[in-house]
This record gives structure tokens, C-alpha cells and sequence, in this order.
């Protein structure tokens, strides 16, 4: 089942799409934080226990994630804390390989965490997606 990325701001191609005012410094962070690619196999997503990944995440592990998709995808919970999106990250490459079957309301990957304000979902439907911290009072509820 194809998924459908829907983020309602920023411009195609653009290595800082996102909310205006975006920090640039996030898009330093993420080059200097990424390792020597270590590449991730593809995963199926898991609709009746979903993975979240641990509370307490340690910086630049990668950890299996389902995220929600069903209403798009803009806030993602991980880490014990709500995180909105800020970019998509066409300028460079998912670590994920192969084929991972999507489900209904999740898409399978793996969430990094970069830095207390920075984490990254990347998956092999799509660009990795680069999060920073949100409260909970912005997410809105999907029905």
C-alpha cells in the first residue's frame, strides 16, 4: 500500500523545508552528526504493537520505530516527548535498504536521535524526516 507523505509547508527539494524561520543550525547539526553510513534494514510495520522506541534514547542510536501515518505525518511521539516536523531531508539519503511493507495507520522505520533537539525517522518509503522538540498542547488529535 503506498504511503502518502503529507506535511502542508515547505517546498519540494529543499533541505529545509519547513516551518518559516526553520533553524539553519539544525541542517550543521545533522551533517556534522552523521556517521559513516551504517545501513539499516527495511522493516514491516507492526499495526497491533507499534514500535516507539525507548524512553531514554542514546544520541545517534538507531532505534525501530513505527511512525504514525495515518493522518499524515506531522508530530511523532519518541524519547517520552512529542516532536514536530522541521524538514525533509532530500538532500540526503535514507540509510534504510530494501522493501519494508507498510501498514494502515504506521509506516515502518528507524528514529535517531541527534541531539536533545533534533531526531530523524527514516524509512525506505521516503527522505528521512528531521524532527525538533513540540509540545503536547500543539499536536492535534487524528480521528
Amino acid at each position: 500500500m503506498p504511503v502518502l507523505l503529507a506535511v502542508g509547508y515547505g517546498s519540494p527539494g529543499s533541505a529545509t523545508a519547513g516551518p518559516t524561520g526553520a533553524p539553519k543550525r539544525l541542517e550543521a547539526e545533522l551533517v556534522r552528526a552523521q556517521e559513516p553510513e551504517k545501513k539499516l534494514k527495511a522493516r514491516s510495520a507492526n499495526e497491533a504493537k507499534p514500535a516507539q522506541g525507548p524512553r531514554n534514547p542514546k544520541l545517534k542510536a538507531a532505534y525501530a520505530y513505527d511512525l504514525h501515518s495515518h493522518c499524515g505525518i506531522r508530530y511523532a511521539k519518541f524519547g517520552g516527548r512529542w516532536w514536530s516536523i522541521s524538514a525533509i531531508r532530500t538532500d540526503t539519503r535514507s540509510r534504510v535498504e530494501g522493501l519494508g511493507k507498510a501498514g494502515f495507520n504506521y509506516t515502518a522505520g528507524y528514529m535517531t536521535l541527534f541531539s536533545k533537539n533534533m531526531a530523524v525517522f527514516e524509512s525506505a518509503a521516503f527522505p528521512p524526516i528531521q524532527f525538533t522538540p513540540a509540545s503536547s498542547k500543539d499536536v492535534p488529535p487524528c480521528e
